[in-house]
């Protein structure tokens, strides 16, 4: 009786199933990236991690099966499917591929499924920052779903650190998307709800935040905090400690001005004042509050005016400019540095500065380097030496010039010219060459060769290094040679031993003393 009762109920939940269907719903609720093809006959069972898929039941005449999944040995649905219709339920999804054996009755019904698993739940969090237009930093949290499967009810809660306050706008309302900033003494807490996320998705909160006015990056730690739930309603927890960098809001610029404006259209010649403006600008919403400036020359390529300045310290308002600027007169023809600015400021106790690449600016105009030199630096008095004076223009531009030089009034001219003059192109030379006879002895130096040039914009001069020379009069000195006598007689030797014995004072008498104390000792016994 049983037996057909239950018979009866089984056939009564098939005809309620095959005049009601179940299709499996497709959601974007899960990933599925594994799947394993399985047969069910009539009766059998297939488990995967904490899921058991039964083949309950067959309908034969409408070729359908009738499966039924658990979770923890509890079951969660019963559906009815044809061939290519899913089941999905919670985290496990089956679709059913074909159905066999429903003709005869010696026939055992079976399924051939596709049963799909997903990757494991994953939530990750990621930060960006951007300057604003208006000086504020836009701080963006994107929580992503890595996982495979949908999360739900997820709240997040950040700290920010207080050197990034919550900026309020015009309406005294903070301009961010999180549900609520609070402000404590040294942090500030954000806090958003977000209902869900789906499988490869992502949900951007926003914050925008002051930051204080620093010429260099400046490295910030921000905490962050996030919990969510499955569709199993199983909770995950995310920690994260981010480092993000925020850029400088000191902003400097500078540029080196014609001291007439568009006069030489972005160049300069030889003997123009160059104007160096230094502008710095605070994009910052907070003060700058001793900001410092330093200007370090190019002392090889330019002078100072005497009256500029190269260092400033100063307070920065928001949102404010202030231009400082001195003169410079340059030197040295060519693309030429003008000078490296550094600008910083103390920060609770850590120094930001920050380094501004020396500026260049093209200077036009001739440079003549020259050089004299001898063909010897030491000589007896009375020889020659020759004198070779060399200027060569090592500018980018022509110039006339007029190349002199002096006898000095220990030498007397022999030989040679002492002047030149001519137009001397970039790169090309002009010379002299004379020689000299030095009577006097002793160490001479030579007056500088002098030079004179003027070009279509500049004119200047030159000058060489002064040589030297040694005059020295030679003397002969004799030499002494000692006669050294050889004696290869034996009995000159023995002798000259014995001379040198007698030579030594008191020996004689000593040898005496000797023979008497000799003698006394011989005649003692006898006595």
């Amino acid at each position: 009786m049983n037996t057909v009762l239950i018979k009866f109920f089984l056939i009564l939940i098939l005809t309620y199933f095959i005049t009601n269907p179940i299709a499996a719903s497709t959601t974007t609720d899960a990933d599925w990236t594994q799947k394993e093809e399985i047969t069910l006959e009539w009766g059998d069972s297939y488990s995967t991690g904490n899921y058991t898929v039964l083949a309950e039941s067959f309908d034969k005449q409408a070729v359908r099966v009738m499966l039924t999944i658990y979770k923890n040995q509890e079951e969660l649905q019963t559906t009815i499917l044809s061939e290519g219709e899913t089941l999905e339920v919670s985290t496990i999804k089956v679709t059913v591929n074909t159905i066999g054996g429903c003709i005869g009755e010696t026939q055992t019904p079976y399924a051939k499924t596709t049963i799909y698993t997903m990757k494991s739940p994953a939530l990750s969090l990621d930060m960006e920052n951007n300057m604003t237009a208006d000086g504020l930093v836009n701080i963006n949290f994107i929580l992503e779903n890595t996982g495979g499967i949908r999360f739900t009810n997820i709240s997040m809660e950040v700290s920010l650190p207080d050197d990034l306050i919550p900026y309020k706008g015009d309406n005294n309302k903070y301009q961010t998307s999180f549900d609520s900033v609070i402000r404590r003494e040294n942090d500030s807490i954000l806090s958003v709800f977000l209902e869900n996320v789906s499988v490869e998705s992502g949900v951007t909160t926003w914050i925008h935040v002051e930051i204080p006015a620093l010429p260099e990056n400046m490295e910030v730690q921000i905490h962050s905090d996030v919990l969510g739930y499955d569709l199993d309603n199983k909770p995950y927890y995310l920690f994260k400690d981010q480092n993000i960098t925020i850029e400088p809001a000191i902003n400097v610029t500078k540029l080196p001005i014609h001291q007439i404006v568009n006069a030489s259209e972005g160049y300069f010649n030889m003997g123009d004042r160059v104007y160096v403006m230094i502008t710095v600008y605070n994009s910052a919403t907070t003060d700058a509050k001793d900001l410092t400036i330093d200007e370090t020359i190019m002392a090889r390529n330019f002078v100072m005016d005497p009256d500029s300045a190269l260092s400033w310290t100063i307070d920065l308002p928001a949102h404010q400019s202030e231009t400082f600027s001195y003169y410079l007169k340059p030197v040295r023809p060519g693309e030429v540095q003008l000078s490296t600015t550094n600008i910083s400021r103390e920060y609770r106790g850590q120094l930001y500065s920050k380094i501004i690449d020396s500026t260049t600016a093209k200077i036009y105009g001739p440079y003549f380097e020259i050089s004299k030199t001898l063909d010897n630096n030491l000589i007896p008095p009375g020889d020659l030496i020759k004198v070779t004076v060399v200027a060569e223009n090592t500018g980018n531009h022509a110039a006339y010039l007029e190349l002199k030089d002096e006898i000095p009034d220990f030498a007397q001219l022999i030989d040679g010219t002492l002047n030149a003059s001519g137009v001397v192109k970039p790169g090309s030379q002009l010379s002299i060459n004379y020689t000299l006879k030095l009577k006097k002895t002793g160490e001479f130096r030579f007056p500088y060769a002098y030079g004179e040039y003027i070009s279509s914009h500049y004119s200047g001069n030159a000058h060489s290094s002064r040589p030297t020379i040694t005059v020295l009069e030679y003397t002969a000195t004799p030499t002494a040679i000692e006669t050294i006598e050889v004696n290869n007689s034996k009995e000159d030797t023995n002798k000259s031993k014995t001379n040198n014995l007698l030579d030594i004072p008191g020996f004689n008498l000593l040898t005496g003393l000797v023979i008497f104390i000799i003698t006394y000792l011989k005649k003692k016994p006898n006595q």
